[in-house]
């Protein structure tokens, strides 16, 4: 930080205000000044051992006892500013906040501030203080809502929220309303107030006047009181058939009832604790057209289509089936999943996520674990498969190396001689003191012994059945 720092109405010249009419034994390393002229702002640096010529505005010399001492124009970050009075730009002249033009403030029209970072206009708060993000003026149908992001040609006129927290701690938008016309006053607001609503708007070649859609919140409450104001959501469309023919077509009341009206010519639904029951073989549809559905297709049968192609199957035994051959042929039992798939077609099973996350966030490490139930319930599962993939290693880790389960205690591989033998016989198992004992192995007291010939397998009973190769 500099020791002192000086103000100044001039660069040069040796009269009153200016920077080389300062005596150079008065200046030590790490002084510093400010010249305020009525067209720049200048920020300098003392350097006493600087010994370079003056090239005003970038290096300045005291006229007395210069010495070796320089006034060197800063650039970059400048802090520690003393303070001034007010500060007047002249209008379109821009206010600085690096070395370059890129990034500045600037009056662009009457009590018009602009931003520009990067040399691209971010953010302009216009005269009726109004923020417009990304645009110069304002397109809402009403002209007055102070916060507006636009963007043109892609995506970013949108809105993220954030929330790192180890607690019961997430992002909020929240509405709020009091009913009084004084800013920062309580009034406690009234049956049917708007309390806040989200409008959804279209072009129609004009202007951003005309209504798509609304999702609105309302006080449904006859005697609203502290600390309890009952709420209804509703929902709007419009038809698109006449001019602004918004509509509710869902209201959720404050006691839960729920009623619908509108094209399904559906009314007067205020309950839904009663059981929900569609007739066999018939369809609830998930979106509007006749793409996204479940139906019980046969009894006890419950299928979900997507894209108007079959999904899923849970059928009477309580087995998931996916896809179209594991639908016609399943082969698990009562109960588990059976996946099916065309050849070459995607992997019939991926799992795992971002190391501790439920998420998939590229070139992150990834965690996947695949385990059994345990013996005892309330023990972890018993590790089968894991995988553990980061930016140079895909590890595959074979009944343990995962905290969350317990490791397997012996590990054994099985084949058979043909296509269509159940069981298998086992051919090598890894024991819980992880000795390897391959099944059919050759052993004896030594390799003669053993009969083993050169380069085969056998197993030594003189060193404790210690797996040596022939020589």
């Amino acid at each position: 930080m500099p020791s002192d720092i000086r103000p100044f109405t001039a660069l040069t010249g040796g009269g009153t205000g200016a920077v080389d009419k300062l005596d150079g034994d008065d200046l030590v390393t790490k002084d510093g000044g400010i010249v305020l002229t009525s067209t720049a702002f200048y920020p300098y640096y003392v350097d006493t051992a600087g010994g370079a010529a003056e090239d005003s505005p970038t290096v300045l010399v005291p006229d007395t006892n210069p010495g070796s001492i320089n006034w060197e124009l800063l650039s970059g970050v400048f802090n520690g500013l003393v303070s001034y009075d007010d500060v007047k730009i002249a209008a379109t002249k821009k206010l600085y906040f690096d070395a370059g033009s890129n990034t500045y403030l600037v009056e662009s029209a009457a009590d018009n501030l602009q931003t520009y970072t990067g040399g691209s206009l971010a953010t302009v708060i216009d005269v009726s203080q109004r923020m417009l993000v990304g645009h110069t003026a304002s397109y809402c149908a009403s002209g007055t809502r102070k916060l507006q992001v636009a963007d043109a040609a892609g995506a970013s006129a949108g809105l993220a929220l954030f929330t790192f927290s180890d607690s019961v701690q997430y992002p909020v938008i929240s509405f709020a309303k009091s009913h009084s016309d004084t800013l920062g006053t309580q009034a406690i607001v009234i049956d049917d107030e708007i309390l806040g609503q989200l409008d959804f708007i279209g072009s129609d070649g004009n202007n951003f006047n005309t209504i798509s859609a609304r999702i609105r919140v309302e006080v449904d409450d006859a005697a609203p009181a502290a600390d309890s104001i009952g709420g209804a959501l509703v929902f709007s469309t419009a038809a698109g058939v006449g001019a602004d023919d918004l509509t509710e077509r869902l209201r959720i009341a404050a006691d839960g009832s729920v009623s619908m009206s509108g094209a399904l010519g559906v009314t007067g639904i205020t309950t839904l604790s009663d059981d929900v029951k569609i007739a066999a073989t018939k369809k609830l549809y998930l979106d509007a057209g006749s793409n996204t559905y479940l139906v019980e297709s046969a009894a006890d049968n419950l299928q979900t289509y997507t894209g108007g192609s079959l999904a899923t199957v849970i059928d009477a035994s309580q087995r998931m089936l996916v896809g179209a051959g594991a639908v016609a042929v399943p082969k698990t039992t009562t109960g588990g999943v059976d996946i099916s798939n065309a050849v070459g077609g995607s992997l019939d099973l991926v799992l795992g996520a971002d190391i501790g996350e439920a998420t998939r966030t590229n070139v992150t490490r990834k965690f996947g674990v695949m385990g059994a139930i345990h013996y005892t319930v309330g023990q972890e599962p018993v590790a089968m498969l894991a995988v553990d993939a980061n930016a140079t290693t895909s590890r595959l880790r074979i009944g343990g190396g995962v905290g969350a389960t317990n490791a397997a205690t012996e590990i054994s591989f099985f084949t058979a001689v043909n296509t269509i033998t159940v069981t298998g016989t086992e051919r090598l198992k890894i024991a819980p003191d992880g000795g390897i004992h391959p099944a059919g192995m050759k052993s004896g007291t030594d390799q003669a012994d053993a009969g083993a010939a050169a380069g085969e397998l056998y197993s030594d009973t003189n060193d404790d059945n210690t797996v040596k190769m022939g020589v």
